[in-house]
């Protein structure tokens, strides 16, 4: 009998959910020596990782991994559609900027809040043609009307320049 902690980490380690004919009759060989030899309870990972591998055994091939997005050439704009993924659920908007420290500013749709999110929760979906100033929340278009330089000479947003 497959110890219920060994059993779980033996799928895990197998990406599987039913363990092999020859796991598992290797497993009670081991776990038999194992507590002949004085010790008691599950196997652990050390001891699975070492008959899985005189066993032959390797896991299966991990799923391809996701495109990483270097954000600082995706448009701030609005014109970058992405989705957050968090563990209440998803919700698609627009990319609007960055915060600091790896958070990304997002406009959810349907939202006039402009939200952060950590960059491993969100995904870039596409960019669509360029969004109307309009359509923007007045908190987007803030921001965006922020990051531009004034169009006086002379003069920064807020800050006077000397002459």
């Amino acid at each position: 009998m497959i110890h219920p902690e060994d059993e779980e980490a033996l799928q895990r380690m197998l990406r599987v959910s039913e363990l092999p004919d020859d796991v598992v009759e290797e497993y009670e060989m081991w776990l038999g020596m194992f507590h002949r030899g004085g010790a008691s309870g599950p196997l652990g990972c050390t001891g699975l990782i070492a008959m899985l591998r005189h066993l032959g055994h390797a896991p299966e091939p991990a799923p391809a991994a996701a495109v990483t997005t270097d954000w600082r050439t995706v448009p701030t704009d609005g014109t970058a559609r992405v989705k957050v993924i968090t563990d209440t659920g998803e919700q698609e908007g627009a990319f609007v900027g960055f915060v600091m420290g790896g958070v990304l500013a997002i406009q959810f749709d349907g939202d006039p809040i402009t939200r952060e999110h950590p960059q491993i929760q969100v995904s870039l979906v596409g960019i669509v043609p360029h969004k109307p100033k309009s359509e923007l929340s007045a908190a987007a278009q803030a921001m965006l009307d922020d990051s531009k330089p004034s169009k006086r000479p002379g003069k920064t947003k807020g800050v006077p320049v000397a002459a």
